[in-house]
């Protein structure tokens, strides 16, 4: 009886290391995919549009980020970026980005997803509650660039 108690033990203790091992890579794969996505959006935020390219998991056309920067649209803060856990991966995750649209600023949530490296591979802004797309073609054309279409 005393080596089924001991066994038994062991297993539970076998499973609850494996869950706790398990745990602990899934935060840090969060911490990473959130810390390379604060990057990137650290250097679009200083207008290194360059060093942006390099932290972003596809590729950007940094001379239409230029032009848009240009034009007066620019990504002035951003804030509470989180990646989660679904489905099995840390694929995506979503943060609060403030730009700055012809001197106005503009509040919006953005959905990320993680490509290689933990590096955002799309970061889509969604169109702010209260707003049409089509009255802000600034926004569309950053979703062009770095989400990959705006049908945000």
């Amino acid at each position: 009886m005393k080596i089924v108690r001991i066994t038994v033990v062991s297993l539970l203790l076998l499973w609850f290391a494996v869950l706790v091992v398990h745990a602990a890579q899934i935060a840090l794969k969060r911490k990473a995919a959130e810390m390379r996505t604060t990057s990137f959006l650290m250097a679009m935020q200083a207008q290194r549009f360059d060093l942006a390219s390099e932290r972003y998991a596809g590729e950007i056309d940094t001379e239409r980020l230029e032009r848009l920067h240009d034009d007066g649209f620019r990504l002035v803060s951003y804030s509470a970026v989180k990646a989660e856990y679904d489905d099995g991966c840390v694929c995506g995750g979503h943060a609060d980005l403030t730009f700055e649209a012809n001197g106005k600023p503009l509040h919006a949530t953005a959905v990320f997803t993680v490509g290689s490296g933990y590096r955002p591979k799309q970061v889509c802004v969604l169109t702010p509650s209260g707003s049409e797309r089509g009255p802000i073609p600034e926004l569309s054309e950053w979703n062009m660039l770095v989400c990959g279409g705006d049908s945000f």
